[in-house]
């Protein structure tokens, strides 16, 4: 285990490899860093089939744009900003996907 927030790669393998695939065909500069987001918040809603987490924590006033798309049975959108010309993803926020919410939460236990 990596110091630091639980790498996604760590904590639901399958969850960062399908995002990894998806993120190939129309984002491919997002698809590299996969490998490298950190889970640093995880989603608290209720919702059963909500695998999100932020991958980042924020600067107050910073701004993002939102990058939408289906993965899968589930809605995707990807909070992404941009650093020193270099695009970062913030947030993931995943719904509809009851499958990698239960992964990405087994893995978070097992990691603590």
């Amino acid at each position: 285990m990596t110091p630091g927030p639980p790498l996604l790669v760590e904590a639901a393998p399958v969850y960062a490899a399908e995002l990894r695939r998806h993120l190939d065909e129309f984002a491919p500069d997002l698809a590299l860093i996969v490998e490298s987001l950190r889970i640093v918040k995880r989603c608290i809603c209720s919702q059963e089939s909500c695998a999100s987490f932020h991958s980042l924590t924020l600067p107050e006033g910073s701004t993002h744009s939102d990058i939408g798309s289906w993965l899968g049975d589930g809605f995707l959108d990807l909070g992404v900003i941009t650093e020193q010309g270099n695009r970062q993803i913030a947030f993931v926020d995943l719904t509809g996907r009851p499958d990698l919410r239960k992964e990405l939460d087994d893995g978070l236990r097992q990691l603590r």
